[in-house]
């Protein structure tokens, strides 16, 4: 009992020692930020399934600005695919957004441009160019879902087990990059794409087979709710984008001993923008009614 107790008076007084010594440094901090140049961020995704295919652009702003970054107004934006060019519409009632001209519906295992030119020049560029292509995901045939009691194995007590079954065919010939959409009663559960899981198929075994099955612990289910999902099948590229985005939202190590997380490189003229444009194949789960098991 004594030792302990002196390597823990030991350990807090090294503990006071930092906190003080951090204190003195970060009072004697001279905040200076270097400029950095404003630079265009693209956000968009063009589907297999009709529809419009919202886009939006904005511009960074400054490092501590609390404001909403502004909206780019003004551009002329295409894509192409195959020998097809369309255009996008800037929506009158809110400038920055951006709709196809007509409803299309994405070429699965096509590869796409888009190509936007601004009015003015933003880090010293006015043309900017994304690639991606809509590669051919799960076509799922049914979901099922069922809620166990949590055997305190994993999560917390409170929470559920839920086991989420898709049935469907799973392509063989593609090593596929999954994100998922959980719907609670046709409400979305999330809408900040960091809270979506994020998987590789070939990574769970998953490659060409028939059945994917997930585990979950969760308090958002209860008997009785209806569940639905999209399944969405996306680019590498925008998986590793999207581990960049979760690794930057991660709390940091307050004494900054971890060291500065990784960049979210997107695919806007390979780096001159912020952001991404991608193709997605999303297949949808029929709903089903979760049970108590």
């Amino acid at each position: 009992m004594i030792l302990p107790m002196k390597k823990s008076s030991i350990i807090l007084l090294v503990f006071i020692i930092l906190l003080t010594s951090c204190s003195k440094i970060v009072q004697e901090i001279d905040w200076n930020p270097e400029e950095v140049p404003n630079k265009l961020i693209v956000e968009g995704s063009i589907s297999n399934e009709p529809g419009l295919h919202p886009l939006s652009l904005k511009r960074s702003d400054a490092y501590f600005s609390n404001s909403p970054s502004p909206m780019v107004s003004g551009a002329s934006i295409s894509l192409i695919s195959g020998s097809s060019v369309f255009e996008y519409l800037e929506d009158p009632e809110n400038p920055g957004f951006y709709y196809m001209n007509e409803p299309i519906t994405g070429t699965v295992n096509q590869e796409f441009t888009l190509n936007i030119t601004l009015d003015e020049e933003l880090d010293g560029s006015s043309e900017f160019t994304a690639t991606s292509a809509i590669i051919e995901g799960m076509r799922i045939d049914s979901i099922s879902a069922d809620l166990y009691t949590n055997p305190v194995i994993f999560g917390d007590n409170d929470s559920l087990v839920l086991v989420l079954l898709i049935y469907g065919e799973e392509p063989v010939e593609f090593i596929n990059y999954y994100l998922m959409k959980l719907y609670r009663n046709n409400s979305l559960l999330s809408d900040t794409i960091i809270d979506y899981p994020v998987f590789k198929d070939i990574d769970n075994g998953m490659n060409g087979e028939s059945i994917l099955g997930f585990m979950f612990t969760t308090t958002e289910f209860s008997p009785g709710d209806t569940l639905s999902l999209e399944l969405v099948s996306i680019p590498k590229d925008f998986k590793i984008f999207l581990d960049g985005v979760n690794q930057i939202s991660q709390p940091g190590d307050p004494f900054g001993f971890a060291g500065p997380p990784a960049n979210a490189v997107g695919n806007i003229n390979q780096g001159n923008a912020l952001g991404f444009y991608y193709g997605a194949f999303v297949a949808h789960g029929k709903s089903v009614v979760v049970d108590r098991r």
